[in-house]
């Protein structure tokens, strides 16, 4: 039976159609991608070097994400320069555009955050092409850069945890992550980097003989892997961005 949590639910009204339906298919991953990270967060508490390590790598999660929604951003204004219209007429949004989040960890009001800031980008992209002022295929050009964004965000949370999934695949378990995290993990944005650290990770997990393979211990053992298991990386200063 899962544990439960308290928490608080906050009830997000959107204004762009694109968003909307992102959540309304991938929200629980994103969410669930966050709840990951909080969990990280209060199980590396009491050990101020594994926490300052999550905390900096969660720091240049964040920068990346506003680059990439900068970046973004940059194409909107390059519209908003070359129409025509003085001003955007006013556009009916409606009431059911909205996202219910669940809070269980305060690192979720970030997410929240970003996505009222990605919304408000997409839906000026929106408005401009209900106004005539770009075409379809600008529109879905952008509809589809934008919804990158939470995309590869998701997918990069997922590819730096993985490490805390059992060896089957099976679901991930945070006290896993922190055993190998305290073991010698590093923490990536690179996507490059993060398969190349899951590589070695694995491959010094496999390396690990059992002391006794009938013994059914040692499936315990290899799923809460403990710090010496894990080889240190080769080039420990070649952490990428």
């Amino acid at each position: 039976m899962p544990a439960e949590f308290k928490s608080i639910s906050t009830s997000m009204q959107l204004e762009s159609h694109t968003i909307h339906k992102f959540l309304e298919n991938e929200g629980g991953k994103l969410v669930g991608a966050y709840k990951k990270i909080g969990t990280l967060f209060l199980l590396t508490s009491s050990e101020a070097l594994l926490y300052s390590k999550v905390e900096t790598w969660y720091k240049e999660l964040n920068e990346w994400l506003q680059s990439e929604l900068s970046n973004f951003n940059v194409q909107k204004e390059r519209y908003i320069e070359n129409s025509e219209l003085d001003e955007v007429p006013e556009v009916t949004t409606p009431d059911s555009y909205k996202f219910e989040f669940e809070i269980t960890h305060p690192r979720l009001w970030d997410l929240i955050n970003f996505a009222k800031k990605i919304d408000s980008s997409i839906n000026d992209i929106e408005n401009m092409w209900l106004a005539g002022m770009i075409n379809d295929e600008a529109r879905t050009n952008a509809v589809n850069r934008v919804i990158n964004i939470p995309r590869k965000l998701t997918a990069k949370i997922d590819k730096v945890t993985a490490v805390g999934k059992d060896r089957k695949g099976g679901p991930f378990k945070a006290s896993q992550f922190v055993s190998i995290l305290r073991g010698g993990l590093e923490l990536y944005i690179d996507d490059k980097a993060i398969e190349e650290e899951n590589r070695r990770i694995k491959s010094s997990l496999d390396k690990k003989p059992s002391k006794n393979p009938k013994d059914k211990t040692s499936e315990t053992s290899k799923a809460e892997p403990k710090p010496e298991d894990v080889e240190p990386p080769k080039n420990p200063d070649s952490k990428a961005a």
